[in-house]
């Protein structure tokens, strides 16, 4: 699981850039700060290009404890070329956190 121990994390395989995988999102906290429309957007660091990374509609509430985690949601994703992305997550779009992803070349 790569992310930020105690907040938030996605278990799955490492990312190939124009390839979609399943990967599950665990997050931490209290029932009131999971509580909400969880969303992702991915932001390609050296272009600025920024996408949805889901590649299907997910549900937007989170599922609830997995893996230790309070919450969870299943989702496949995929980043579109290699590079460094940015993955943003929010929650009832307050910001929640930043993970990096760097997708091998394909």
């Amino acid at each position: 699981m790569q992310g930020i121990e105690g907040k938030i994390g996605i278990l799955g395989p490492d990312f190939v850039a124009n390839q979609a995988n399943k990967h599950m999102w665990h997050l931490w906290g209290s029932k009131a700060d999971l509580d909400g429309e969880f969303k992702v957007d991915a932001i390609n660091i050296k272009s600025g290009e920024k996408i949805n990374p889901f590649t299907v509609d997910i549900p937007t509430s989170l599922g609830g404890p997995n893996n230790g985690a309070d919450a969870h949601l299943p989702s496949s994703m995929k980043l579109p070329k290699p590079g460094i992305w940015q993955l943003n997550a929010y929650i009832d779009e307050k910001f929640s956190a930043v993970l990096m992803s760097k997708p091998n070349d394909y």
